[in-house]
Protein backbone atom coordinates (compact mmCIF):
# COMPACT_ATOMS: atom_id res chain seq x y z
CA UNK A 1 0.00 0.00 0.00
CA UNK A 2 1.86 3.40 -1.43
CA UNK A 3 0.25 5.79 0.48
CA UNK A 4 1.27 8.93 -1.62
CA UNK A 5 -0.52 6.93 -4.34
CA UNK A 6 -3.93 7.36 -3.01
CA UNK A 7 -3.33 10.04 -0.87
CA UNK A 8 -3.09 13.63 -2.36
CA UNK A 9 -3.46 15.03 0.99
CA UNK A 10 -0.79 13.50 2.73
CA UNK A 11 1.48 14.71 -0.58
CA UNK A 12 0.16 18.18 0.01
CA UNK A 13 0.83 17.93 3.30
CA UNK A 14 4.82 16.87 3.22
CA UNK A 15 4.87 19.79 -0.14
CA UNK A 16 3.57 22.35 2.48
CA UNK A 17 5.78 21.08 5.14
CA UNK A 18 4.64 23.26 7.64
CA UNK A 19 1.30 22.15 9.35
CA UNK A 20 0.58 21.27 12.80
CA UNK A 21 -1.40 18.46 14.12
CA UNK A 22 -3.04 18.41 17.49
CA UNK A 23 -4.51 15.03 19.36
CA UNK A 24 -6.24 15.49 22.81
CA UNK A 25 -7.88 12.22 24.41
CA UNK A 26 -9.60 12.31 27.81
CA UNK A 27 -9.97 8.74 28.89
CA UNK A 28 -12.06 8.48 32.46
CA UNK A 29 -11.60 5.35 35.08
CA UNK A 30 -14.06 3.51 33.09
CA UNK A 31 -12.63 3.47 30.04
CA UNK A 32 -14.97 5.60 27.99
CA UNK A 33 -13.49 9.17 26.96
CA UNK A 34 -13.45 11.62 23.95
CA UNK A 35 -10.91 12.15 21.07
CA UNK A 36 -10.16 14.94 19.16
CA UNK A 37 -8.13 16.00 16.60
CA UNK A 38 -7.01 19.19 15.42
CA UNK A 39 -4.95 19.78 12.00
CA UNK A 40 -3.42 22.97 11.27
CA UNK A 41 -2.19 23.98 7.85
CA UNK A 42 -2.65 28.06 8.22
CA UNK A 43 1.06 28.79 8.24
CA UNK A 44 0.91 27.50 4.89
CA UNK A 45 -1.74 29.51 3.15
CA UNK A 46 -0.22 31.32 0.68
CA UNK A 47 1.49 27.75 -0.73
CA UNK A 48 -1.80 26.10 -0.34
CA UNK A 49 -3.65 28.69 -2.20
CA UNK A 50 -0.80 28.04 -5.02
CA UNK A 51 -1.05 24.67 -5.14
CA UNK A 52 -4.90 24.83 -5.21
CA UNK A 53 -4.65 26.58 -8.87
CA UNK A 54 -3.26 24.03 -9.92
CA UNK A 55 -4.98 20.22 -11.26
CA UNK A 56 -1.87 18.02 -10.47
CA UNK A 57 1.68 18.15 -8.90
CA UNK A 58 4.13 15.80 -10.35
CA UNK A 59 1.02 13.74 -11.30
CA UNK A 60 -0.53 13.48 -8.05
CA UNK A 61 -4.41 15.51 -8.55
CA UNK A 62 -5.55 18.14 -6.13
CA UNK A 63 -8.44 17.75 -4.75
CA UNK A 64 -10.78 20.85 -5.40
CA UNK A 65 -12.78 22.39 -2.28
CA UNK A 66 -16.56 21.03 -2.92
CA UNK A 67 -14.67 16.98 -3.29
CA UNK A 68 -12.84 17.86 0.66
CA UNK A 69 -16.21 19.18 1.68
CA UNK A 70 -17.71 16.17 0.75
CA UNK A 71 -15.31 13.65 2.03
CA UNK A 72 -15.30 14.99 5.11
CA UNK A 73 -18.85 15.19 5.70
CA UNK A 74 -19.28 11.29 4.58
CA UNK A 75 -16.32 10.76 7.54
CA UNK A 76 -18.28 12.34 10.08
CA UNK A 77 -21.52 10.43 8.55
CA UNK A 78 -19.56 7.42 8.72
CA UNK A 79 -18.51 8.00 12.63
CA UNK A 80 -22.17 8.59 13.58
CA UNK A 81 -22.84 5.36 12.48
CA UNK A 82 -20.02 3.32 14.54
CA UNK A 83 -20.97 1.37 17.50
CA UNK A 84 -20.29 2.96 20.91
CA UNK A 85 -19.74 5.98 19.40
CA UNK A 86 -21.55 9.46 20.08
CA UNK A 87 -21.39 13.81 19.99
CA UNK A 88 -19.58 13.48 16.44
CA UNK A 89 -18.60 17.00 15.58
CA UNK A 90 -16.59 18.04 12.73
CA UNK A 91 -15.69 21.15 11.14
CA UNK A 92 -13.50 22.05 8.22
CA UNK A 93 -12.17 25.79 7.19
CA UNK A 94 -11.02 25.88 3.50
CA UNK A 95 -10.28 29.54 3.73
CA UNK A 96 -7.76 29.16 6.51
CA UNK A 97 -6.50 25.24 6.37
CA UNK A 98 -7.95 24.01 9.77
CA UNK A 99 -9.72 20.72 10.54
CA UNK A 100 -11.56 19.98 13.60
CA UNK A 101 -13.04 16.76 14.49
CA UNK A 102 -14.05 14.97 17.74
CA UNK A 103 -16.27 12.32 19.26
CA UNK A 104 -17.10 10.52 22.36
CA UNK A 105 -16.29 6.95 22.68
CA UNK A 106 -17.38 4.32 25.15
CA UNK A 107 -14.18 2.29 25.62
CA UNK A 108 -10.82 2.20 24.28
CA UNK A 109 -11.40 -1.28 22.42
CA UNK A 110 -14.09 1.55 19.93
CA UNK A 111 -11.34 4.08 19.86
CA UNK A 112 -9.20 1.14 18.49
CA UNK A 113 -11.74 -0.30 16.43
CA UNK A 114 -12.66 3.41 15.09
CA UNK A 115 -9.42 4.41 13.91
CA UNK A 116 -8.79 2.12 10.44
CA UNK A 117 -11.88 3.60 9.15
CA UNK A 118 -11.02 6.72 9.59
CA UNK A 119 -8.09 6.22 7.44
CA UNK A 120 -9.88 3.88 5.24
CA UNK A 121 -12.22 7.07 4.37
CA UNK A 122 -9.14 8.59 2.31
CA UNK A 123 -6.77 5.80 1.89
CA UNK A 124 -9.37 2.69 0.26
CA UNK A 125 -8.17 -0.89 1.64
CA UNK A 126 -5.83 -0.09 4.06
CA UNK A 127 -5.57 -2.58 6.68
CA UNK A 128 -3.37 -0.42 8.97
CA UNK A 129 -4.89 0.63 12.74
CA UNK A 130 -3.41 4.39 12.78
CA UNK A 131 -3.41 4.48 16.62
CA UNK A 132 -3.44 1.53 18.87
CA UNK A 133 -4.25 2.37 22.63
CA UNK A 134 -4.41 0.07 25.70
CA UNK A 135 -6.15 1.32 29.38
CA UNK A 136 -6.90 -1.31 32.25
CA UNK A 137 -7.80 1.77 34.48
CA UNK A 138 -4.24 2.02 36.19
CA UNK A 139 -1.83 1.71 33.25
CA UNK A 140 -2.20 3.29 29.90
CA UNK A 141 -0.35 3.06 26.63
CA UNK A 142 -0.45 4.98 23.43
CA UNK A 143 1.22 3.85 20.13
CA UNK A 144 0.66 5.01 15.93
CA UNK A 145 1.11 2.31 13.90
CA UNK A 146 4.42 1.49 12.64
CA UNK A 147 3.98 0.12 9.28
CA UNK A 148 2.18 3.41 8.56
CA UNK A 149 5.05 5.77 9.83
CA UNK A 150 7.18 3.25 7.51
CA UNK A 151 4.96 4.49 4.76
CA UNK A 152 4.89 7.78 5.22
CA UNK A 153 8.46 8.09 5.51
CA UNK A 154 8.45 6.27 2.48
CA UNK A 155 6.26 8.32 0.59
CA UNK A 156 8.19 11.46 1.62
CA UNK A 157 11.12 10.07 0.27
CA UNK A 158 9.50 8.91 -3.23
CA UNK A 159 8.29 13.30 -3.10
CA UNK A 160 11.99 14.12 -3.01
CA UNK A 161 11.77 15.58 0.14
CA UNK A 162 14.22 15.59 3.21
CA UNK A 163 13.00 14.51 6.60
CA UNK A 164 15.13 17.73 7.74
CA UNK A 165 13.30 20.03 5.34
CA UNK A 166 10.39 19.11 7.58
CA UNK A 167 11.05 20.62 10.56
CA UNK A 168 8.37 22.94 10.89
CA UNK A 169 5.42 20.06 10.98
CA UNK A 170 4.77 19.68 14.56
CA UNK A 171 2.34 17.14 16.10
CA UNK A 172 1.05 17.29 20.15
CA UNK A 173 -0.61 14.72 21.76
CA UNK A 174 -2.46 15.45 24.99
CA UNK A 175 -3.93 12.68 27.28
CA UNK A 176 -6.23 13.64 30.07
CA UNK A 177 -7.20 11.71 32.91
CA UNK A 178 -9.46 12.26 36.06
CA UNK A 179 -7.18 11.10 38.76
CA UNK A 180 -3.41 12.26 39.02
CA UNK A 181 -0.13 10.58 36.77
CA UNK A 182 2.40 8.61 38.88
CA UNK A 183 4.59 8.00 35.85
CA UNK A 184 5.06 8.48 32.27
CA UNK A 185 7.71 6.47 29.95
CA UNK A 186 8.64 9.10 27.59
CA UNK A 187 11.61 10.90 28.40
CA UNK A 188 9.96 13.87 25.97
CA UNK A 189 6.56 14.05 27.71
CA UNK A 190 5.65 16.36 30.23
CA UNK A 191 3.02 15.71 32.86
CA UNK A 192 0.78 19.36 33.61
CA UNK A 193 0.76 21.25 37.42
CA UNK A 194 -2.35 19.12 37.63
CA UNK A 195 -0.73 15.85 37.30
CA UNK A 196 -3.37 14.79 34.81
CA UNK A 197 -2.73 15.70 32.32
CA UNK A 198 0.48 14.52 29.54
CA UNK A 199 1.27 16.40 26.65
CA UNK A 200 4.15 14.75 24.33
CA UNK A 201 5.10 17.60 21.36
CA UNK A 202 7.55 16.07 19.11
CA UNK A 203 8.45 17.52 15.28
CA UNK A 204 7.47 15.06 12.10
CA UNK A 205 10.90 14.14 11.61
CA UNK A 206 11.53 13.07 15.28
CA UNK A 207 8.81 10.83 15.23
CA UNK A 208 9.62 9.06 11.73
CA UNK A 209 13.11 9.22 12.40
CA UNK A 210 12.91 7.26 15.40
CA UNK A 211 9.13 5.79 16.41
CA UNK A 212 10.15 4.88 19.91
CA UNK A 213 9.62 8.72 20.60
CA UNK A 214 6.09 8.63 19.96
CA UNK A 215 5.48 5.36 22.23
CA UNK A 216 4.08 6.79 25.81
CA UNK A 217 3.39 4.34 28.56
CA UNK A 218 1.63 6.24 31.94
CA UNK A 219 0.93 4.90 35.24
CA UNK A 220 -1.92 6.35 37.10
Amino acid sequence: MKIIKYLPYVFVLILTSCFEIVEDVKVNQNGSGTYKIIVNLSQSKSQLDKIKTQDNIQGKPIPNNEKIQSEFDQLLNKLKQEEGVTNVLGTIDLLNYKLNLQFDFDKIETLNNVSPKLIQQYVPGSVYVPIQVKFDGKNYSKSYDQNLLNEAKKGIEQAGVLLSGIENAKITSITRFEVPISKVENQNAKISSSLKNCILQLQLEEILNNPDNQRIEILL
